[in-house]
């Protein structure tokens, strides 16, 4: 079966390219000898081209999660036009077995720093509304039925938790976002850009 998602239902895949390490002139230097005053910039669809080229780094992530997460393709990227409220999205479809959701559940069903993690990240507050339910009991209820209207973003949170959980390093971004930002940029996925005084 398939399992549509995105990287706003699953943090730690990609940031976006406001002010994050894909595009800030002040933080990615990447000058030699010759050309000492560049940056290294990244365009929308050379970044989800490069992931869908490299789909098997977010894979091998995912399926230790589960191995009933059977591929995963990129199908779709959005820029807003402002930044306002939203940031750049990668789309995904994953191949799944159904057996994903109970795979998920048993893994979480009593994990008490995911009961706060949902409290902490989803819950509605002034200038915030989650469209995500805040407690495992919700959550599992949404999962593990695919015509619920929360489904997409139960699955999202668990496994955003998950991957956090499994993060290698205290980096603000996850390994997962690293790697694929190491190797896209060593394998010229991004242009060069002079750096303006």
């Amino acid at each position: 079966m398939k399992q549509y998602t995105n990287t706003n239902l699953i943090n730690g895949l990609f940031s976006g390219t406001y002010y994050t390490i894909w595009n800030d002139p002040d933080n990615i230097f990447y000058g030699d000898g010759d050309n000492p005053d560049q940056y290294e910039y990244f365009q929308m669809k050379d970044i989800a081209q490069g992931y869908q080229d490299y789909k098997h780094i977010i894979l091998e992530a995912l399926q230790e999660i589960s191995k009933n997460i059977k591929n995963i393709k990129v199908i779709g990227s959005y820029s807003p036009r402002e930044y306002n409220f939203s940031t750049d999205v990668i789309e995904f479809e994953l191949t799944v077995n159904k057996g994903v959701f109970q795979d998920i559940q048993k893994q979480l069903e009593n994990d008490k720093d995911f009961t706060q993690y949902l409290k902490d990240n989803y819950t509605s507050y002034d200038g915030f509304i989650s469209f995500t339910p805040n407690n495992p009991e919700e959550i599992f209820q949404a999962l593990n039925d695919i015509t619920h209207p929360e489904h997409d973003q139960a699955f999202g949170a668990c496994i955003s938790y998950l991957l956090y959980k499994n993060r290698k390093s205290d980096d603000p971004y996850s390994t997962i976002e690293l790697d694929m930002y190491e190797k896209l940029s060593s394998d010229g996925y991004a242009t060069y850009e002079d750096v303006e005084d």
